[in-house]
């Protein structure tokens, strides 16, 4: 059972983790939304559930395996782990809070073994989106034409 002072410190990190979230997504210029961004120009549909996968890098290949436990009891799904790099992958709606939120868990992980965490991006390769189908077929188009 957990102590008063862990639940504190639990509610403290997710009053954090929900406040950085809050204002990457009202902030355009953030990180967190800029990559949305990016993502939607490549084809991604905005809001859509999609895997998405994080790069862990800690000083010592030591530090990543004594963080896998906290990482998954963060609800993540661990990866690779090999020479300090961790990777985690995490269904999460493609939009910028879930983005911020998501990449701060794992930034408070991460730093409490000495290491920071990173955004990859979606898992899955494919471009849903219709438009950016069409875009490939226009691009597809120039290259005969050339």
């Amino acid at each position: 059972m957990m102590s008063v002072l862990d639940r504190a410190a639990a509610l403290a990190a997710y009053v954090s983790d929900t406040a950085t979230a809050a204002a990457s997504a009202a902030w355009p210029r953030s990180a967190a939304a800029q990559e949305i961004a990016r993502l939607a120009e490549n084809g991604y549909t905005v809001g859509s559930t999609c895997e998405v996968a994080f790069s862990l890098s800690f000083p010592e290949p030591s530090a990543a395996s004594a963080a896998v436990g906290d990482i998954r009891g963060a609800g993540f799904t661990v990866g690779e782990n090999a020479r300090g790099f961790v990777t985690v992958r995490s269904a999460l709606p493609l939009r910028a809070w879930h983005l911020a939120r998501a990449t701060a868990q794992l930034g408070r992980v991460a730093t409490r073994h000495g290491g920071f965490a990173t955004i990859i991006g979606p898992v899955d390769s494919a471009l849903p989106s219709a438009r950016a189908q069409e875009r490939e077929r226009v691009t597809l188009r120039q290259h005969v034409a050339a």
